[in-house]
């Protein structure tokens, strides 16, 4: 899911929690994962979106509704063309509605404007994760 607006991305987070129970097997308590496949913005090298990322990374750590996060640069696919995103970052909240608060409030807007100074695009995909093995 695309979405160009801040209001919009929070709400379709915040919904999709609602609908479902997200939960890790492991923990058993509920949790919500949302999965970020970003494209960077047009004239940005590779070194300074990676700088750009570990600021926003610091910056959705401050707000401190968010229990894990990790984010990962795609390599080239096996046949040598380029990935399809240039960013995959993973975030989990135990408590959704607190995370939805926050992104409420003037550091939430901030944190969202940030991430869009330096992509072209995110696409917010809730989800749940089953361990396996």
């Amino acid at each position: 899911m695309f979405f160009k607006t801040h209001d919009a991305a929070v709400a379709y987070c915040a919904a999709s929690a609602k609908e479902k129970s997200y939960k890790l097997a492991k923990e058993k308590k509920p949790m919500m994962k949302v999965i970020a496949l970003v494209d960077k913005a047009d004239g940005w090298s590779d070194e300074d979106f990676r700088k750009e990322q570990a600021k926003h990374a610091e910056i959705a750590r401050s707000l401190g509704v968010i229990d894990k996060y990790s984010y990962s640069f795609p390599n080239p696919n096996p046949d040598g063309s380029p990935p399809a995103h240039d960013l995959i970052v993973e975030f989990y909240c135990k408590e959704p509605e607190k995370w939805q608060a926050k992104m409420e409030t003037p550091e939430g807007k901030k944190a969202f404007e940030h991430a869009q100074s330096f992509t072209k695009s995110i696409v917010l995909l809730t989800a749940e994760e089953i361990d396996v093995w």
